[in-house]
């Protein structure tokens, strides 16, 4: 890289964290692995009330000087994951209060004060987790803030301002590739069905507003590709169906999403949909406006979504059953690998609360397929069926 523009970032960086730094606290637990595998799921939910709790008191404790307060959790990224923090830990809550202009000690109470309730919050419930802060460990703070990528600073809205919208394509005109998305009319084999799909993924991966475009669905043949085409595709796989075999697509208004006739002609009716917390829709628009990082009040609005799973699978699952299908059809859930973590542990945990809060019903099988890996688990299924 030339140096000029490198020593350029360099300022840059500096710049925008020190910016943060005035305008947010940064804490962090730092546990030494994931703590839904140390507590168990029902335990960490009710960790996960008690944790927004704490927050509740805090910015209750500071009202005029605090104006907002976010919360996520996540392990390492990635692309650090090659890097240490200087404290062990190997997965992380943080906690980033918004804070108005105030005295220098009136700020230095405040940094103090949310330290102390953390670290007897994690004391009280026995938490095997070290509270790190500015005030315990400023290097700590500087690593988190860097491999978590803060970079992004809330600046208080004026009252009654409305938050702008996300950026829109829909004044860019379809493609002739765009328009040959869509799945050639009737009955097609499988092995059609699977070749189309992995065009179209060379496609998306080579078009930067295309794949835009297709993450915010604003397309109908995007929709069906991501909630319906994706998960028939990793279900095909699963049950290792023939290349011959021929897949009938539904699509909208039809009774069921998919009809499956096999070389010996059986059939396999398949209807999938989504779990998807409330506001989750949110998340996917976030992402897509804002590729470079997600602002801190959008990770704490998935992180909201995150921490109800499973039960926006259980929810999908009696959705489903209260429309009453006809010929005992496949029922698919899908979820995205952002709820999942893309661990088996924590799908594991879910799967089982799953099998004890849910039921099969008039569906011959019910499938969990995790779409970031197209990862197949069965959740239930009738004797004798597949």
């Amino acid at each position: 890289m030339d140096p000029v523009l490198a020593a350029y970032m360099r300022e840059d960086f500096e710049r925008r964290k020190k910016e943060f730094y005035v305008m947010h606290e940064v804490f962090v637990l730092a546990f030494e692995d994931n703590p839904i595998k140390l507590l168990g799921l029902s335990q960490i939910h009710e960790q996960n009330q008690k944790f927004v709790s704490v927050q509740k008191e805090i910015r209750a404790s500071w009202p005029t000087a605090i104006w907002h307060l976010d919360y996520f959790k996540s392990p390492i990224h990635v692309k650090y994951s090659h890097t240490r923090p200087p404290s062990k830990g190997r997965y992380f809550w943080y906690l980033v209060l918004s804070v108005r202009q105030v005295s220098e000690g009136t700020r230095d109470e405040i940094r103090t004060t949310t330290h102390s309730k953390l670290q007897a919050y994690c004391q009280s419930e026995g938490l095997p987790v070290r509270v790190l802060s500015q005030e315990n460990a400023p290097k700590d703070i500087d690593y988190h803030y860097t491999v978590q990528e803060m970079y992004s600073k809330l600046t208080e809205p004026p009252k009654g301002a409305r938050r702008p919208n996300f950026p829109s394509y829909d004044s860019i005109e379809e493609t002739p590739r765009e328009k040959a998305f869509e799945f050639p009319q009737g009955r097609i084999t499988v092995q059609q069905f699977q070749q189309h799909i992995r065009e179209n993924a060379q496609f998306l991966a080579n078009d930067v507003i295309a794949y835009s475009r297709f993450l915010r669905q604003e397309d109908r043949e995007y929709k069906f590709t991501r909630e319906e085409d994706l998960p028939l595709d990793a279900l095909l796989r699963h049950l290792q169906i023939e290349a011959e075999a021929e897949v009938e697509l539904g699509r909208e208004g039809a009774p069921i999403d998919f009809k499956i006739t096999r070389s010996d002609g059986t059939t396999l009716l398949v209807e999938v949909t989504q779990a998807l917390p409330k506001n989750g829709h949110l998340y996917r628009q976030a992402i897509v406006a804002r590729p470079f990082g997600l602002p801190l009040h959008e990770r704490t609005r998935h992180q909201v979504g995150k921490d109800t799973f499973p039960d926006p699978i259980i929810d999908a699952i009696s959705a489903k059953h209260k429309i009453g299908y006809l010929g005992n059809p496949i029922l698919l859930v899908f979820v995205l690998g952002d709820y999942t973590d893309e661990d088996d542990y924590i799908i594991n945990l879910w799967v089982q609360s799953i099998k004890h809060r849910a039921e099969l019903g008039a569906f011959s099988s019910i499938f969990l397929v995790e779409l970031a890996r197209r990862k197949v688990i069965e959740l239930f299924r009738k004797k004798g069926v597949l």
